[in-house]
């Protein structure tokens, strides 16, 4: 199946959190954008009787020092589709399992990491991280088997 196979537009996004924070002079002296860490987590909801499928999207950018890695960065969002015929592409298997048809799963995770990827670039304009975006990556590693039906999928890159 490609996206064209099925429908879904956005309904809704929602900011829960952003948290930006400047490096202290100490560390800004040797800032490099290759030693900030980027952590992404998702975790999945639904409605079904509205056909909603919803991620929840929790964004961490660290950089190291002395003391630890230092959080620049902190943003949680939730972005909400609408997917028609909804139950033909997703099997609930309790009240945090789920299957969903790998293709639509793929471009939905597509559609909130570039949804952030968007949003952060806008909210960090003028600061150091304003060029590290949050990078393209691809969604197969969440869809093995043992990833497609837990609640929470987490994955760590580095800023290059």
């Amino acid at each position: 199946m490609t996206p064209s196979d099925f429908f879904v537009t956005f309904s809704d996004i929602l900011e829960h959190e952003f948290f930006y924070m400047e490096l202290p002079d100490h560390l800004r002296e040797d800032f490099t954008a290759q030693n900030v860490s980027i952590t992404l987590n998702f975790n999945f909801g639904w409605q079904v009787s509205e056909s909603l499928f919803g991620v929840k999207s929790s964004i961490i950018y660290k950089y190291p020092s002395e003391e630890g890695w230092f959080q620049m960065l902190n943003y949680e969002s939730s972005t909400v589709f609408k997917v028609d015929n909804l139950l033909d592409y997703l099997t609930i298997m309790g009240d945090k399992s789920f299957e969903m048809q790998d293709d639509l799963l793929h471009h939905i995770l597509q559609l909130t990491t570039s949804t952030a990827r968007g949003i952060l670039a806008m909210k960090t304009a003028g600061t150091p991280i304003a060029k590290i975006y949050l990078p393209v990556i691809t969604t197969v590693e969440f869809l093995s088997p043992e990833n497609s039906e837990i609640e929470e999928v987490s994955i760590e890159v580095d800023a290059e």
